[in-house]
């Protein structure tokens, strides 16, 4: 899209005040990503990238079932995390945030809005967590991108928690 000229200021083309799950899908599909919504939690959808699994949780719904809010989502049930590990991670990355689970199993989250957001910039969210994800598996010794990573914050005996 070639955005237009008003003013002196660029304007984009599309500007997104929320997503419906299956504006989302489509657009993740659009972008490359594999996108479909989980038949057990309505607002999540399931995704991959660079061979991890992650899930894109919607939130905050308005009448129209527009979604304001989102977070990426993943998580590596193949090691337990400590909060040193965490910290580090924390202190030396923007953006995307580490924490670990109730197994202690390591979790990556990213969130942000998507009100009043270019079409350009979600692009550049997807692109960002596409990196932090794959340094985060690094970091933890898993960049070999075969291991499961989960894409629901639910603990082993399906507690909510996230």
């Amino acid at each position: 899209m070639i955005p237009q000229v008003f003013w002196g200021l660029v304007v984009p083309d599309k500007i997104y005040d929320g997503l419906t799950i299956e504006d989302m899908i489509a657009y993740m599909q659009s972008i490359g990503l594999r996108a479909a919504r989980s038949e057990e939690i309505g607002h999540l959808i399931q995704s991959s990238a660079g061979g991890w699994r992650f899930g894109v949780f919607l939130y905050r719904p308005n009448a129209e079932n527009r979604f304001s809010n989102v977070q990426l989502y993943a998580s590596h049930n193949d090691r337990a995390f400590t909060v040193g590990e965490a910290n580090d991670w924390n202190n030396d990355k923007r953006f995307a945030k580490a924490r670990y689970d109730l197994n202690g199993y390591p979790v990556i989250v990213y969130d942000f809005f998507i009100n009043g957001v270019s079409e350009a910039f979600l692009g550049e969210v997807f692109t960002m967590w596409e990196i932090l994800m794959a340094g985060f598996m690094d970091s933890i010794g898993k960049s070999d991108g075969r291991t499961f990573v989960s894409a629901s914050p639910r603990s082993a005996s399906g507690a909510w928690h996230g």
